[in-house]
């Protein structure tokens, strides 16, 4: 699977590419993502529904891939369905935020419908996150929202719920890494995950504190509370008033070692080549094959996401040059 992923020349290719039709036809002729673009009629297509078949083509994938894992608990599978179920709620979530929840029907992914335990159909038609929450009674995320829902005249915090999600979920994927793996296993596995999670509480931080001017103890509410990073770094980060002083104390952390290696643009890009370098590594040097279908499922979403930034500046006619600059290779 990993040598069948985009090439240089595929991003060229589609670089050159005029309309979201074009795209589509190339990936559908040309790429390894012809079987699940068969049925399309690539001169009749429009972004979401190209979107869609991408996101299953990657999930399919990730249910394959889980065949593999010869782990009892199955855990990577598990870590994978919740997360895909994540992402549904918080879809629904923002949707709700902004009081369009019925628009949740036609973004459904149809095809995640028979590996979840989830109503996906009742997302469109809630009104507020009590009657999310209500939907998801027997589940075991409404305990989690449930403490969000606001009260009177607030407003509904969808950073703070996103946060109690994935806090969760990669609690969950702990728990199970430390029960069900040992030595190398599980050394290479807790490295990947927590600079994963590294690299996101960076941004994140760079985002809240440069962009929105969040105070630092909100900011801190918002980050995963894990990963390598010590306290004194997360502080030290925290306090920065200024990008050039986040990046500065960024470099003097474990992730400093890699950034003279990662070709970004943004901070965020920054970020992404990061985790691209990391997995990358994996699986050219580790012999654990839960690590290598980790990093795989990673750099795929990577790529997926190159895909969309692809068609995204398509459609709004950005030259080769532009488009380039919205990539991760």
């Amino acid at each position: 699977m990993y040598g069948r992923r985009l090439t240089d020349k595929d991003y060229e290719d589609l670089l050159a590419c005029k309309t979201v039709p074009e795209v589509a036809n190339y990936l559908k002729n040309e790429t390894v993502y012809s079987e699940i673009l068969s049925g399309l009629n690539e001169n009749d297509v429009h972004r979401g529904q190209l979107e869609t078949l991408l996101r299953k083509k990657i999930f399919y994938e990730k249910v394959s891939l889980a065949r593999f894992d010869m782990n009892s608990e199955k855990f990577l599978s598990v870590f994978f369905i919740n997360r895909m179920e994540i992402e549904q709620i918080m879809r629904c979530i923002s949707l709700l935020n902004i009081g369009r929840a019925s628009e949740y029907a036609y973004e459904m992914p149809v095809f995640f419908e028979k590996h979840t335990n989830l109503n996906l159909k009742s997302f469109s038609e809630v009104t507020n996150l009590s009657e999310l929450c209500d939907v998801l009674s027997n589940t075991k995320y409404a305990k989690i929202i449930r403490p969000f829902i606001p009260q009177g005249d607030e407003q509904l915090d969808v950073p703070k719920i996103e946060t109690a999600l994935y806090t969760y979920n990669f609690n969950s994927l702990f728990e199970s890494i430390n029960k069900n793996t040992r030595g190398k296993e599980k050394k290479e596995l807790l490295a990947l995950i927590n600079a994963f999670i590294d690299f996101r509480n960076f941004v994140r931080i760079s985002r809240l504190k440069m962009s929105y001017h969040t105070s630092e103890d909100y900011t801190r509410s918002m980050l995963l509370p894990y990963g390598r990073l010590s306290k004194a770094q997360i502080n030290s980060l925290l306090e920065c008033e200024s990008s050039n002083e986040l990046m500065n104390n960024l470099k003097a952390t474990y992730i400093g070692k890699s950034l003279n290696k990662a070709e970004y643009n943004t901070q965020s890009q920054m970020i992404t080549a990061l985790n691209s370098i990391y997995c990358k590594k994996n699986i050219r040097l580790s012999v654990n094959a839960s690590v290598v279908m980790l990093s795989y499922v990673m750099l795929s979403e990577i790529e997926l996401s190159n895909i969309i930034n692809l068609i995204e500046g398509t459609r709004y006619g950005f030259s080769e040059e532009e488009k380039s600059r919205l990539l991760v290779r």
